[in-house]
């Protein structure tokens, strides 16, 4: 177990590196600058409020840290060799900070017993703006750069699927999370949570044949069911208080059957139709998946608010799947160490907690009002966004040479109120 009181920020960020780059096969000797001095430095780079990387590599000079030439930098971050050592590298980094917040007791899914052993992943798409001199498409327009991101719905872990557009080239999404998903081992179990781009009912419902995974989705009006068979719903779970309907469903040209869920938000009367390929005992758990997924939206939002990553590095695929890549390590690695300080220190955002529990009431009120009543899911535990007080904090204390345990003050000023 990673211990915080022997660890300062520094040292916990390099012996994660450590420890994941023992299962990196693709990393190279480089005199210049090292595969994992590269990704440090990456991480670095992410947590800094440096605008552009000519500005930041000034900093890392004057301030008597790594002084790496502009040409070495931007060269390997280009590089599609390091580009590919560096998604190795994210993978395995997922992987170690997957194990330490399980020991850490991290699983916001620990109330469903069905999922238990199941891999709930939502997926989409996250657009930047492109590079200086980045290259036109046939219109002489500047493509944004855009990533489809996988997000661990029971820990918040991330990591990036491939590059979709850029440097002249417009893609669809979905076939490129859908050649992901083909080349992925067989996992009995595999949820993926997905926006209706995604849904793809010839390729899905083969998923579930063919290597077990399971989809779930909003259902599209053009949709028209062969058939549709009413099935039971236990009314007195209160899982399933706002189900209206679950339904065996058929539609022309799949490869089997689908099941519909049919649901009422409580608090508006909104209704909302969802659609998966997994036969769920407890269908209101489809649609509490499906509401979830907006956890991978609020990510995107760390990625651009708080670390204020909102234009590409350099130009091309391989610095796009880099720069991503170093995003999801930066964002995991928070993860990280605020599963730690709540595991270690029992210390948790206080003020996030009450500012959720707060908006709570707020709409509780509002619809009682109209008498309404609000999800009773909603009351569940809940995994918190980031907060950018905490973000600072971890970017303020990243050169401070003291244990994270001697810093605990500055955690816990930052957990406890707003600036």
């Amino acid at each position: 177990m990673t211990d915080l009181k022997t660890l300062t920020v520094r040292e916990l960020i390099d012996s994660t590196l450590k420890t994941a780059f023992d299962y990196v096969r693709s990393s190279r000797a480089c005199p210049e600058l090292e595969d994992r001095e590269l990704v440090r430095l990456g991480l670095f780079r992410v947590l800094s409020t440096h605008q552009s990387g000519r500005e930041w590599l000034q900093a890392c000079r004057d301030s008597g840290q790594e002084a790496v030439p502009r040409s070495t930098f931007f060269d390997a971050i280009r590089s599609p060799r390091r580009a590919l050592m560096v998604a190795d590298a994210c993978e395995a980094f997922a992987q170690v900070t997957n194990r330490l917040m399980s020991q850490a007791g991290v699983d916001w899914l620990a109330h469903f017993p069905e999922l238990k052993g199941c891999e709930v992943v939502a997926a989409d798409g996250h657009v930047i703006e492109h590079a200086c001199h980045a290259a036109t498409d046939r219109k002489g327009r500047r493509v944004p750069v855009g990533i489809v991101y996988a997000m661990d719905l029971r820990n918040g872990l991330s990591v990036p699927v491939a590059p979709i557009s850029g440097d002249g080239r417009r893609q669809h999404e979905w076939p490129v999370l859908r050649d992901a998903v083909r080349g992925t081992e067989a996992r009995p179990g595999r949820i993926f949570v997905l926006d209706r781009a995604y849904h793809d009912k010839q390729f899905w419902t083969r998923m579930v044949r063919e290597k077990g995974f399971v989809m779930i989705t909003r259902t599209k009006k053009e949709m028209r069911p062969v058939h549709r068979i009413p099935m039971e719903v236990d009314r007195r779970d209160p899982i399933n208080a706002n189900v209206t309907g679950y339904y065996l469903v058929g539609l022309e040209g799949a490869y089997g059957s689908m099941f519909e869920v049919t649901y009422t938000n409580p608090e508006d009367g909104e209704e909302f139709s969802f659609l998966t390929t997994g036969e769920f005992p407890r269908p209101g758990l489809v649609a509490w998946l499906y509401f979830l997924r907006w956890k991978i939206e609020k990510m995107y939002d760390t990625f651009k608010n708080r670390f204020g990553e909102t234009k590409a590095w350099a130009n091309g695929p391989a610095a796009a799947l880099t720069q991503s890549c170093l995003l999801c390590m930066t964002y995991n690695l928070l993860r990280l160490l605020e599963a730690l300080l709540r595991d270690q220190y029992d210390l948790r955002d206080a003020k996030v907690e009450r500012k959720y529990a707060h908006w709570l009431e707020d709409r509780a009120e509002a619809a009682r009002k109209n008498g309404r009543a609000l999800c009773p899911l909603l009351q569940m535990p809940r995994m918190p966004q980031l907060s950018a007080q905490f973000i600072r904090a971890v970017r303020n204390c990243l050169f401070v040479p003291k244990t994270i345990a001697a810093l605990l003050a500055v955690f816990i000023a930052a957990f406890q109120s707003y600036l």
